[in-house]
Parts: C-alpha cells; sequence; structure tokens
C-alpha cells in the first residue's frame, strides 16, 4: 500500500487504516488515524460493503461501532 496506509486482519474482520505522523483534528479522537475500515470480508463478497462493514470512519464518522464486538476490534486497533 501508499505511505501511511495499513491493511491486516484481527480474527474474522479485515481492515484498512490511513494513519499520520502526527495527530489531526479530522483524525479519530484527534488523533493520527484519519481513515478506517473494518469489514468482514467473506461477508463484502457475498452481501456487498454495506452489510459487512462494522466500522467506516473518512475524517468523520460513517458507520460507527454498534456493539461489542465492533467495539472491541476498534479498540485493539487504536493506541490509547
Amino acid at each position: 500500500m501508499c505511505r501511511g496506509w495499513f491493511k491486516g486482519t484481527i480474527g474474522k474482520y479485515s481492515y484498512s487504516a490511513k494513519v499520520y505522523d502526527t495527530p489531526s483534528r479530522f483524525g479519530i479522537n484527534h488523533g493520527r488515524v484519519s481513515k478506517l475500515a473494518i469489514y468482514d470480508e467473506d461477508k463484502r463478497r457475498r452481501e456487498g460493503w454495506e452489510a459487512a462493514c462494522i466500522v467506516n470512519y473518512d475524517r468523520g464518522w460513517d458507520v460507527r461501532p454498534k456493539d461489542k464486538e465492533a467495539k472491541d476490534v476498534l479498540k485493539s486497533l487504536l493506541p490509547e
């Protein structure tokens, strides 16, 4: 990926994130992550992006984590 972009998996979820060197007012909690998508790749292939996405942040919340599982995955990706 391009500089600043990270991809990976946590359990059954895939993620991609745009991370900057310094915090920004556009970042999650004014931090360094300005874009983050967390989704179930298998479900995305079967049912599409909207059904598979559990978190999406693009300089603002598009899809907030709705349940404990989504919140736990998000928490594991973001530093305290």
